[in-house]
């Protein structure tokens, strides 16, 4: 499968595209010239069954402008990192207040821990599964915890990309097995 990583670097505004099979860098462009990256994409003519972004609607939507096909991904590495700037690098590991509550006598063992969520939703072996996850942990979580609702906001605001993660696992598992 061909496939495509697009990053951004905030602090440099730049975006990197980067052809996954061989790690070669194809374009290096400003971040702020939504332009070039059109242009680009454009023009890019190799074969392409995916492409991660990042947390970037303008680039999600340039995608599926230009490439409707072409599967797009937000990759779990991409939300650890997302959420760790978020709370901050010890924050997914030691959040003492939602890490304290845990909900009893529930089938599934659930708490709204955001690292108990994540580690279950990516456990997850179809994208079927993955959003059962997660909809027994939005039913969980206390709407009044500021962290908690910002990072529900944002994964349904992008649950379909980040849903897609599994479909293109279980692509790739295919193609090896077949």
């Amino acid at each position: 499968m061909q496939g495509l990583r697009i990053q951004q670097d905030p602090a440099y505004h730049q975006l990197t595209i980067t052809h996954i099979g061989t790690e070669e860098v194809l374009q290096t462009l400003y971040d702020t010239e939504l332009g070039q990256f059109y242009h680009w994409l454009r023009f890019y003519n190799e074969p392409l069954d995916y492409i991660e972004v990042p947390f970037n609607e303008a680039y999600i939507e340039i995608i599926y402008v230009l490439k409707p096909k072409v599967l797009i991904v937000i990759n779990k590495e991409t939300v650890y990192q997302f959420l760790t700037r978020l709370f901050g690098k010890d924050a997914l590991y030691c959040m003492e207040e939602v890490a304290a509550t845990f909900v009893q006598g529930s089938d599934l063992g659930f708490s709204y821990d955001i690292k108990d969520f994540l580690v279950k939703f990516y456990n997850a072996s179809t994208r079927g599964e993955a959003l059962q996850v997660y909809n027994r942990w939005q039913e969980l979580i206390p709407l009044n915890n500021e962290g908690l609702y910002k990072v529900l906001e944002i994964i349904e605001y992008y649950l379909d990309e980040i849903l897609n993660y599994f479909d293109l696992r279980t692509k790739k598992r295919e193609k090896v097995m077949g």
